[in-house]
């Protein structure tokens, strides 16, 4: 293989150039996985701070109860289980009927 673009040394040994390499100078662009990312933890930065000051001093709150919807919070957990077993119970149900026996 004496290709530049498939091997890192050539059949010399002499590093290639460069020019060749991608330039330390040279910028990507964001990827839309980056930018998603950054939006939904400004958003929850911003849900969870202007929730609390609104608790704080619009309905005078202190400790827990500076969680916005905090019951929400607390049965968010439940509802997820719940939501997963919902989606696999259909697909137990069909390898319980396939007729195998229990060992």
């Amino acid at each position: 293989m004496t290709s530049s673009h498939c091997c890192l040394h050539d059949y010399t040994g002499i590093p290639p150039t460069t020019s060749s390499r991608r330039r330390a100078s040279e910028k990507t662009p964001i990827s839309i996985g980056t930018i998603l990312s950054i939006s939904f933890f400004l958003v929850l930065i911003t849900y969870v701070a202007g929730g609390v000051c609104f608790m704080r001093y619009h309905h005078n709150a202190t400790g827990r109860d500076l969680v916005p919807n905090l019951e929400l919070w607390t049965m968010l957990p439940g509802l997820i289980k719940g939501g997963v077993l919902f989606v696999i119970q259909p697909c137990r149900r069909r390898l319980e009927s396939r007729g195998y026996e229990q060992m």
